[in-house]
């Protein structure tokens, strides 16, 4: 017997339905991978809609075999569309007379360990987006965008909307179609950030060529799995869920949490409306954190209207659902939350520490650079503060007053960097200013290839042709001279960077090639991108940076086109403005990990410097402390050290690629007086778990410390035997970086 399990009051008549007939007509809904393989394949059901749409989580492959033996069959002609060739549409939907039923001759190749999302809809107006890991720009045309992460969650910003907003869970042409209102804003009142752990959510809006910035988030394993934003003061967010559509998030409840870092400790306003199963136990936990509140709170059936001080704050998501369950949960919130400026009258509390820094912030839809205040999560202190010894931060990449700090050489910077010059009509007075930037650079890095640090530069001018200018043996007394401005506004980019594509692949062949330098395209331009841009992905995928910078005039906005084709975080409108600032974005991009590392960056650092906490190595072999340590020292690296929450995150992510909840050592261990770290810090950060009385040598037998994962967010350490098996290990080493060649 088939059951549908999303409107409760429905549940009933459905049952009976399906057991009084052999097909049975149903709207739209949303289906995942093991509702297809349970519910769909071979079943007499039939979906009457007008499309039918289909969408991967990224890392399965629309050429897998199992997705081209499942077929979406149009009742009415017979005609049967692969589950593959669907989702490599450009939609990702098809259309068709209908009612639509799922065939296969074999449905037992379907596998589920990557999500598929099927949707069945007559929404003939709404434009389609996958959330992917990687930040998707996408801009509207008619004002009604659905966003899919098929794993479900997902992260959105908005920008350059005029008119209200209303957002639904689900897809479709309304509750007919399984589609529910969640909330609508006046245009007055949009919060610019949305972070959801639904698998479906539309956005609709009169507003037309509004700008949306999505994320899922997901970094495959090598990442912690939460959504992850940075909020000011004034500026509002908003999380919200319901399983009415679908309840994909109820499979893996463990990854449905937020974390918002503040700028600056500031004031949270709460506000919203929660309606749990009461079957299933369903609540809102919030964990703030920073030097004026510690404390956590939980919110069930109810509405909240709340107040609190942070540094930074995590909204948990919790539900007791059994795996059975999981699709007859209707849990439903809206929360919103406006950040506004701390009370002048208070005070921190005793014993509670922050460490204000400069931070370098890039917004990619804005472009610019700014220098704002912030914090690292608080640590637990002993009684006397400690000078900190060693500090896990490897690439310093600042610039201050106009130039570089003291501890950062730009001739250090060891990269291979192609410049893409446009110089079509469009560039204006802008293509001398251009020009005169690069030689500005280049003269101060070091391009001679006879010594230890070094980069190799190359030029490209493109206008309606391609023009080598230096392949990659451009020299600091080379200039730019003989470069032309051309008379057209035509301009062939998909050509020049073929054409740098080849520079790079050719490059390997010199002997001044380096194995694992970084490759860079820096585009300097006032051209919409153009089409034939083969191979730009996958360079990027690989490990290359494109660096964009739009000469836009006063007035204009930015083109989204070449925010997409920029590396995250790598797009700008304002590197000409000094010259000194495309050497810090060089150095920040020379801050790397090799590819079977993983790297990790804060919050309070440059999101370029991709791995300015480190490089890591799990391994998941469970051996004695001492021996982990060895082989860690034995690749260069050290045991894993833990200095604050946000690392001690991390790490617990990167051990969870194994399995959830496992034990991995710390380079920490007891000398019989003191506890001690490899790195030799004397950071008093700690984590033990106090709620197991720890850490509780046993006599001398327990000398050293483990960390696992318990509820929530919490990692807590044990003292251990360091002889006891079963515990992985994690090896951390320094990045690649200006002046660092050996990763």
């Amino acid at each position: 017997m088939l059951i549908i399990d999303y409107i409760s009051g429905m549940k009933t008549l459905v049952s009976i339905a399906l057991l009084l007939s052999t097909i049975q007509e149903v709207s739209s809904y949303v289906f995942s991978c093991e509702e297809i393989k349970s519910k769909l394949i071979n079943s007499p059901r039939i979906e009457n809609t007008l499309f039918a749409c289909v969408f991967l989580e990224e890392g399965l492959d629309v050429n897998t075999p199992y997705l081209n033996n499942i077929f979406i069959q149009d009742q009415q002609d017979k005609t049967s569309y692969s589950l593959s060739s669907i989702a490599a549409s450009p939609s990702h939907c098809i259309r068709g007379s209908g009612p639509w039923q799922v065939v296969s001759d074999k449905p037992g190749d379907l596998r589920c360990d990557l999500e598929i999302s099927l949707l069945f809809t007559s929404d003939e107006k709404t434009e389609y987006v996958l959330a992917i890991d990687d930040d998707t720009v996408h801009r509207t045309g008619n004002g009604r965008v659905t966003f899919v992460s098929p794993r479900s969650g997902m992260k959105i910003t908005i920008n350059n909307i005029d008119a209200d907003l209303t957002v639904y869970t689900g897809a479709g042409k309304g509750p007919s179609e399984f589609m529910y209102e969640l909330k609508t804003w006046s245009v007055w009142d949009i919060p610019r950030y949305f972070a959801s752990f639904d698998n479906v959510l539309t956005f609709d809006t009169q507003a037309k060529d509004v700008i949306y910035y999505v994320t899922a988030e997901y970094r495959n394993g090598s990442f912690h799995p939460s959504l992850v934003s940075n909020l000011g003061v004034g500026e509002k967010a908003v999380i919200l869920t319901s399983g009415k559509s679908d309840n994909l998030m109820n499979k893996h409840p463990d990854e449905n949490y937020v974390r918002y870092n503040l700028w600056e400790a500031a004031t949270a306003n709460v506000h919203g409306n929660l309606a749990f199963d009461p079957n299933f136990g369903g609540s809102v936990n919030f964990t703030v954190r920073g030097d004026f509140m510690n404390e956590e709170q939980s919110f069930t059936d109810a509405t909240i209207d709340w107040k609190f001080y942070a540094s930074y704050f995590e909204v948990k998501y919790l539900t007791s659902v059994k795996p059975e369950d999981v699709w007859d949960n209707e849990d439903t919130f809206v929360i919103e939350i406006e950040m506004s400026e701390l009370p002048t009258d208070i005070t921190p509390i005793p014993g509670i520490r922050t460490t204000p820094q400069q931070e370098e912030i890039t917004t990619q839809e804005e472009g610019m650079t700014t220098m704002k205040p912030s914090t690292r999560p608080p640590s637990t202190l002993a009684p006397t503060i400690i000078p900190v010894a060693a500090v896990d931060n490897y690439c310093n990449c600042a610039i201050t007053d106009g130039w570089f700090d003291n501890d950062w050489d730009p001739a250090n910077i060891w990269v291979d960097v192609i410049i893409i010059l446009d110089t079509s009509k469009s560039m204006g007075a802008s293509l001398e200013e251009a020009k005169s930037v690069i030689t500005s650079f280049v003269g101060i890095m070091s391009t001679d290839v006879t010594v230890e640090f070094y980069s190799r530069i190359g030029v490209i001018a493109v206008s309606d042709t391609v023009e080598v200018i230096y392949n990659l043996n451009m020299t600091s007394s080379d200039d730019l001279d003989n470069i032309q401005q051309h008379k057209i506004d035509k301009i062939d980019v998909g050509a020049a960077f073929q054409a740098a594509l080849k520079m790079f692949a050719d490059g390997t062949k010199m002997t001044s090639y380096r194995e694992n330098a970084r490759q860079i395209i820096y585009y300097l331009t006032n051209s919409a991108p153009g089409a034939n841009m083969n191979g730009v992905d996958d360079f990027k995928t690989g490990g290359g940076i494109i660096i964009v910078n739009d000469y836009i005039l006063e007035g204009e906005v930015a083109d989204p086109g070449l925010q997409k084709l920029a590396s995250d975080n790598f797009f700008f409108t304002d590197l000409s403005e000094n010259y000194i600032n495309s050497l810090g974005v060089f150095c920040e991009a020379n801050c790397f990990c090799s590819p079977d590392l993983h790297p990790f960056n804060d919050d309070d650092n440059s999101p370029r410097t991709q791995a300015n906490r480190g490089c890591f190595h799990p391994v998941n072999n469970g051996i004695p402390q001492q021996k982990a340590r060895e082989t860690c020292q034995k690749e260069g690296a050290a045991l894993v050290s833990i200095h604050d929450a946000q690392k001690e995150f991390f790490v617990n992510g990167v051990v969870s690629i194994f399995g959830p909840k496992k034990k991995f050592w710390l380079g920490y261990q007891n000398d019989g007086t003191q506890w001690i770290w490899d790195d030799k810090s004397t950071d008093p950060y700690t984590d033990w778990d106090k709620a197991n009385n720890q850490p509780n040598t046993n006599g001398g037998k327990n000398m050293c410390a483990y960390a696992q994962q318990g509820t929530g967010f919490n990692t807590p350490w044990t003292a251990a035997n360091c002889g006891m098996g079963g515990v992985v290990y994690v090896c951390e080493s320094a990045p690649c970086s200006a002046g660092n060649k050996k990763c």
